[in-house]
Formats: structure tokens, sequence, C-alpha cells
């Protein structure tokens, strides 16, 4: 997030579970008297999802309000679109086919336009705070997906 008075200095990151928070929020900077901005989201896959031992952080392009088929249900939702092209929900990774219907609630400036610069910031963001939540979690107790991880 970034200090609408300093816009230099990004004062915060904020952690979420599900999209209705990352949803809230944004609904709380939209007021006029509004003095921090969203300069970005980043997604964190945890293990279980990834199928490996380590947390993998990713950018997102767009945030969309979705109704999701799993498992012969229909869920109303929340999809993630990432910079690497994978598809997300709060709960577990997404194919195309999955999404019914969707209405977009963000996307960053380069989720239809190529930004090269813009690009290489948020992949390496996404370094810096995938090992920032990996070395946080050592010795955590390993949670599957269904455990609301």
């Amino acid at each position: 997030m970034l200090d609408l008075h300093a816009h230099d200095e990004v004062i915060e990151i904020q952690a979420f579970s599900k999209g209705q928070s990352v949803l809230d929020l944004f609904y709380e900077l939209d007021k006029p008297s509004a003095i921090q901005a969203i300069i970005g989201l980043q997604l964190a896959v945890p293990p279980a999802m990834t199928n490996t031992e380590r947390w993998q952080v990713e950018a997102v392009l767009d945030l969309q309000a979705a109704t999701i088929y799993r498992q012969d249900i229909e869920l109303d939702g929340y999809a993630y679109r990432t910079l690497s092209g994978r598809l997300f929900s709060d709960d577990f990774e997404l194919s195309p086919m999955q999404i019914k219907s969707s209405r977009s609630i963000y996307a960053s400036s380069n989720s239809s336009t190529n930004d090269a610069e813009l690009e290489q910031f948020q992949k390496w963001l996404s370094v810096v705070l995938e090992n920032l939540i990996n070395e946080a979690s050592v010795g955590l107790p390993k949670r599957s997906v269904t455990d609301g991880a």
C-alpha cells in the first residue's frame, strides 16, 4: 500500500486469507477521505496447492467475483489470475472451464497490455515476499488445503 501524501514510500503490506477481505479493503480505500492506495496484489499459494514444501507467491493481474464450478456444485467466490497465467480461487487452483461467469474487481495496469518494467517489479516483489513467507513458516505445522490453509 502507498501513502497518498508521500508517493515514494510503500508504507504497509496487508495479508488476507479470503477475497472478501480484499474487497472490503478496496471499499475502504475508495472513500474520498482515504489516504492510502493499493499498488498491487500478490497471491501466496500454500505448499498443499503447489505440491512442494514451499509457499509460492505470484502477482495478481486480475481479481474477479466469480461463479465457480467445483465438483458439480456452483459456488460464488473470487478468482485470481496471476502473472504466470495460473487461475486460483480462495481455496484451490482453477481451470478456466470452472468459471461460469465473472466480473472484474481489480486489474493491474499490465493485465491486458505489456509493461516489461512493471512485470519485472512484480516478479521481484513476488520473490521477496515468497522468501519472507517461507522463512516465517519454518517449523510451523503443515496444513492441508481442506484445513483452511
